[in-house]
């Protein structure tokens, strides 16, 4: 799937990443219907997060329909609708645990 990603201060690429997969049991795939940057991701763009790794997915703020559920998961199944995937410090601990190049350019998050 499509990703913008992060490669230094002001450059960017939108390309290819891995598809996102449950890991964890309480782990849900979200297809991101729709998704955009914040201003965490303008200054990661900018430089002023310098801990950033190069190939990080930008992007966290979306809607989306779950695709796929771990055995463990208790509040959604697939083909739910989830709105407010803003501000999820589970995705950018994700994109951290993957070394910034495990693409989940859509949302992974616990249940």
């Amino acid at each position: 799937m499509k990703a913008l990603t992060y490669h230094g201060p002001g450059r960017r690429t939108w390309g290819e990443v891995p598809d996102a997969a449950v890991r964890d049991p309480e782990d849900a795939v979200v297809r991101a219907d729709a998704v955009t940057i914040c201003g965490t991701d303008l200054h990661i763009l900018k430089g002023d997060v310098p801990g950033v790794a190069d190939g990080r997915v930008l992007g966290h703020e979306a809607v989306g329909t779950v695709t796929e559920t771990g055995p463990g998961t208790r509040t959604v199944q697939a083909g739910d609708r989830r709105f407010g995937l803003d501000e999820m410090q589970e995705a950018y601990d994700v994109f951290a645990d993957a070394g910034g190049n495990d693409a989940l350019k859509v949302a992974l998050f616990r249940t």
